[in-house]
C-alpha cells in the first residue's frame, strides 16, 4: 500500500512478534555486564564447554589458512568432511551412509532448521516433547509451522512417552523434534523409546528431527547413545555438531544426516542463503573427526566428574532434581523458594525471578525453566571448574536458606 503524503510508520513481517528472544543469550548478556563490572559470577547458566579448542583443530586451522583453504566450498560442504562424517557415523552407530548422506551446516542449529524447512508447509503442525531447547518451538514458528508441545514427567525421568506423543497427533501433524541427550533435562533415550518413536512417525506419516549434539556426552556408566537415523533412515534426520563434542562453539560447525533427496533439499537452502559453512572450520572439523577423539574423551571424563561433584552437594543440602545422564546440565526443582522472599527483599514470584535475585544477591547465574516450558525448575550447566561448582554451590544453597516464607 502506497504512503502517498503521509507518514507511515514501517511494516515487519508476521514473524517478528511470535518468535521470542533467546533466554540463553540473555543471561550470558547479563552475566557479561557483570563480569566487566568486576563481579565474580558463579556461572552455571553456560551453554557451552569451558575447555580451549583442542590443539590438533588449532593447528588445522592455521595450516588451512596458510594453505589457502580461504575460498567458496561446495555448499553442503567439502566431500573429504562429508565423507569422513558418514564414516564416523558408521563406526559409531552402525548405519551405511556416504558422504551424500551428509550436510556440513553452520552449526546444528542450521542443519536442524534446513531439515524443518523442507518437511514444514506453512500452519502444519510439529511436535515438540517438553521440556525442551528453548530453539525448538520457535525455530518451527520461524519455518510458519505450529509447535505442539508434550510434556514428560520429572517423576519419570523426562523420559519420553510415546503414547502422549501419539495422541498428539492430528492430520496436521508433519514433524516430531527429538532430542537425546536432552537439553536441559540430561535425559538419555532408551533404544526401546526410539524405536516407538520411528513406528509412530510410520503409521502417520511423519517426519522425524533428532538433535543429537550430545551424542558423545553421555555420562552414566552402561548407557549407550542410539542414534535415530540407524532406526528409520527413510524418514529420521539427525543432527551433529563439533560444538559440545571437540569444545568448538565458536566455530559454527555441524552436520546432518538424512536420506540423499532430504540432504539434497537443505544443501538446496544453504545455497540460497548462506552458502557454506566456514572452510577455516570444515578443515578444522576434519582434524577432529581424525585425531580429536582423546581430547574429546578426556572432556567427557571431567563433565562426569562435575557432574558427580554438583549432584553430592545438591544432594548433601537436600535439594531435588533428576540425575542427569548425559550433556552437561541438570534441572533443579526450585519450586519450594516461589512465594517467598529473598534477603535483598526481592519477591520470588516464579523460576524467572528466582534466578534474577540469585545473580544479583548471590552471584550465581542459572537459566530460568521457563523458557524451556520446565516451568519451577532452573537449568544449571557444569560446564564450569570444580572450584567454582564447589563455591557457586555453596553461594546457592545460602541463598535459598535466606528465603523468608
Amino acid at each position: 500500500m502506497k504512503c502517498g503524503m503521509r507518514r507511515c510508520v514501517m511494516r515487519y513481517a508476521g514473524w517478528t512478534s511470535v518468535v521470542e528472544p533467546s533466554a540463553t543469550l540473555t543471561v550470558v548478556a547479563r552475566v557479561r555486564q557483570k563480569v566487566e563490572a568486576g563481579v565474580k559470577v558463579f556461572n552455571f547458566g553456560a551453554g557451552e564447554p569451558d575447555f580451549p579448542t583442542p590443539k590438533v583443530i588449532r593447528d588445522a586451522a592455521h595450516k588451512a589458512i596458510e594453505e589457502g583453504k580461504t575460498r567458496y566450498t561446495p555448499a553442503a560442504g567439502i566431500p573429504q568432511l562429508r565423507q569422513a562424517f558418514a564414516e564416523r557415523v558408521n563406526s559409531l552407530y552402525g548405519v551405511d551412509v556416504d558422504g551424500e548422506n551428509v550436510v556440513v551446516t553452520v552449526g546444528a542449529k542450521q542443519a536442524l532448521y534446513a531439515a524443518l524447512r523442507a518437511v514444514c508447509e506453512p500452519n502444519m503442525e510439529v511436535i515438540v516433547p517438553t521440556p525442551c531447547w528453548v530453539t525448538y518451538p520457535e525455530m518451527v514458528k520461524l519455518a510458519g509451522g505450529v509447535p505442539v508441545l508434550v510434556e514428560t514427567k520429572a517423576e519419570n525421568g523426562y523420559v519420553l512417552d510415546v503414547e502422549a506423543i501419539e495422541s498428539a497427533v492430528t492430520e496436521r501433524t508433519c514433524a516430531v523434534i527429538v532430542n537425546s541427550p536432552n537439553n536441559p533435562t540430561g535425559a538419555v533415550y532408551g533404544r526401546e523409546v526410539l524405536e516407538g518413536v520411528v513406528e509412530l512417525a510410520r503409521r502417520h506419516n511423519l517426519a522425524v528431527i533428532s538433535d543429537e549434539v550430545y551424542d558423545r556426552l553421555i555420562l552414566e556408566e552402561g548407557l549407550e547413545h542410539t542414534t535415530l537415523f540407524a532406526l528409520g533412515r527413510e524418514r529420521v534426520f539427525s543432527a551433529f555438531s563439533c560444538s559440545k563434542t571437540y569444545a568448538m562453539t565458536g566455530w559454527r560447525l555441524g552436520f546432518g544426516v538424512g536420506n540423499k533427496e532430504w540432504v539434497r533439499y537443505c544443501e538446496r537452502l544453504l545455497a540460497q542463503s548462506t552458502s557454506n559453512a566456514c572452510s577455516v572450520s570444515q578443515y578444522a572439523a576434519l582434524a577432529a573427526l581424525l585425531e580429536g577423539d582423546e581430547d574429546a574423551a578426556r572432556m567427557r571424563r571431567e563433565f562426569i566428574r562435575r557432574r558427580n561433584l554438583m549432584c553430592r552437594l545438591l544432594d548433601k543440602a537436600g535439594m531435588r532434581y533428576v540425575r542427569p545422564q548425559g550433556t552437561f546440565f541438570l534441572l533443579l526443582d526450585v519450586r519450594d523458594w516461589i512465594g517467598g522472599r529473598s534477603a535483598g527483599g526481592m519477591e520470588i514470584k516464579d523460576d524467572e525471578t528466582f534466578a534474577e535475585a540469585l545473580l544479583e544477591e548471590a552471584s550465581v547465574a542459572v537459566v530460568p525453566g521457563s523458557p524451556f516450558h520446565a516451568a519451577g525448575r532452573v537449568r544449571l550447566s557444569f560446564a564450569c571448574s570444580q572450584e567454582d561448582i564447589e563455591a557457586g554451590i555453596a553461594s546457592l544453597v545460602r541463598f535459598v536458606e535466606s528465603i523468608r516464607r
